[in-house]
């Protein structure tokens, strides 16, 4: 975790050069096949490897800098659909970071 905050703090502190280096054609996205990942880097490097995210938009979605919390709050990655839980008539607390977002079904519907 210590890791992944210092590289989150690298990257924020570095994005315009990283976009100038975008933009001029100088920027070379790394590949999305590695040895390791962390839970979040997994996703959005399979969001790469399927050509879902193109490598290119790597600038923008770096996977070594997007957290779980992240994938949450970016639609690239879905929409939210609920929660699994094994509690009956659990609520979810009106204080919870999903509990004002659109779902799933009202954006989608209930039939898919």
């Amino acid at each position: 975790m210590v890791q992944f905050i210092q590289r989150k703090k690298d990257y924020d502190q570095t994005l315009s050069e990283q976009l100038y280096s975008f933009f001029n054609e100088e920027f070379s996205p790394s590949s999305p096949i590695k040895r390791k990942y962390f839970c979040s880097e997994l996703v959005v490097d399979c969001f790469v490897a399927i050509g879902h995210i193109l490598p290119r938009a790597a600038v923008l979605y770096n996977s070594k800098v997007i957290s779980p919390g992240a994938l949450g709050r970016d639609p690239t990655f879905g929409t939210f659909y609920g929660y699994v839980t094994c509690v009956a008539d659990y609520k979810v607390p009106e204080t919870d970071e999903f509990f004002y977002k659109t779902t799933f079904n009202e954006i989608f519907g209930d039939e898919l």
